[in-house]
């Protein structure tokens, strides 16, 4: 068993802890803020995880491995305290909305950090990459940000670009390669954007579009078309393909002429039933990649995350002339 401090106690800390016991850790000890009562809770309602009071008490005990997991805006000396430890550590997305530091990290060579952009190990997702050809096609992307709010001003719509439309940033790097975006529009309603539309290419070969709408409802989406197939993730968490469309004839009850696809479904997996869809293959990757295992693992780097940063920071520029 492979012996894991946690660093943080926010909502998400438990989906990891549940994960690591899944795949051979033992969450040994938490912190948060200095004397966080959060992360009291946390080791109180887990047996065996002990609370410190702070990242200097946490960083004393014998260890295997790291998890941060803070929010976006963390301070660089806390990295730093971390990784003179020299231990693997895995980074909750996005890291950082600040290219500056990111940058740094990137700048340290650091092969012994990932970051913890779990959907790229939804089973759904699996599925769509296994079956997409390795003949380029064609790609539509719809990512909704602040779908439950009836408003939201500039800076909160550009905040969830850098801190949540990159998951999908990075799983279209991971999917399709490299991304490149150009003809940026944002769409202005009385001096406030309401969605940006950009044209995306791969370095892949696949090409396409993708809509960032704000505070309409609507599900996450990535669909493709190629060789004579289309699939879909919608929402990411659910894989459909077709190949195939019926025609079906007026009837009495229902008098005008239809096309209907059909449709096969994939199986959600039986570990993203159980867990944080994605994370007993992220934890079961990263148990790999602290025993040394790194050829394979699809865990996102620093770069990876800069890359996906740095999409969103040119959808917000096209917007955000503040």
């Amino acid at each position: 068993m492979k012996r894991l401090g946690l660093i943080g106690a926010g909502d998400i800390v438990q989906s990891h802890i549940d994960a690591a016991l899944k795949t051979g850790f033992t969450p040994q000890v938490i912190c948060g803020r200095k004397d966080s009562e959060r992360a009291r809770k946390v080791s109180l309602h887990n047996p065996g995880v002990v609370f410190a009071r702070d990242l200097e008490e946490l960083l004393e005990y014998e260890l295997d491995a790291l998890l941060i997991a803070l929010p976006a805006d963390i301070e660089m000396q806390v990295i730093e305290k971390c990784l003179e430890k020299n231990l693997p550590t895995l980074i909750e997305k996005p890291v950082s909305s600040d290219p500056t530091v990111l940058g740094r990290l990137v700048n340290l060579n650091l092969e012994n950090v990932r970051v913890a952009y779990n959907r790229r190990f939804y089973s759904s997702v699996r599925s769509f990459q296994s079956s997409i050809s390795s003949e380029p096609g064609f790609v539509q992307i719809t990512i909704p940000e602040l779908s439950t709010l009836k408003k939201s001003d500039s800076r909160i719509k550009a905040k969830s670009i850098l801190e949540n439309s990159v998951h999908i940033f990075d799983l279209l790097y991971f999917v399709f390669g490299k991304i490149t975006l150009t003809k940026i529009r944002p769409v202005i309603v009385k001096g406030e954007p309401i969605a940006v539309n950009a044209e995306v290419e791969f370095a892949q070969g696949s090409a396409g579009n993708m809509s960032i709408l704000f505070n309409v409802p609507e599900n996450y989406s990535i669909r493709y078309w190629g060789n004579s197939k289309n699939m879909e993730l919608c929402p990411i968490e659910i894989y459909k393909s077709c190949s195939q469309i019926e025609l079906r004839p007026p009837t009495s009850r229902y008098p005008v002429k239809t096309y209907v696809k059909n449709l096969d479904f994939w199986n959600l997996s039986k570990e993203d039933q159980l867990l944080k869809p994605g994370f007993f293959e992220q934890y079961s990757d990263f148990y790999r990649f602290v025993n040394g295992y790194n050829v394979g693992s699809d865990l996102a780097t620093l770069a990876d995350a800069l890359c996906a940063l740095e999409i969103g920071l040119e959808l917000v520029k096209s917007f955000n002339y503040s």
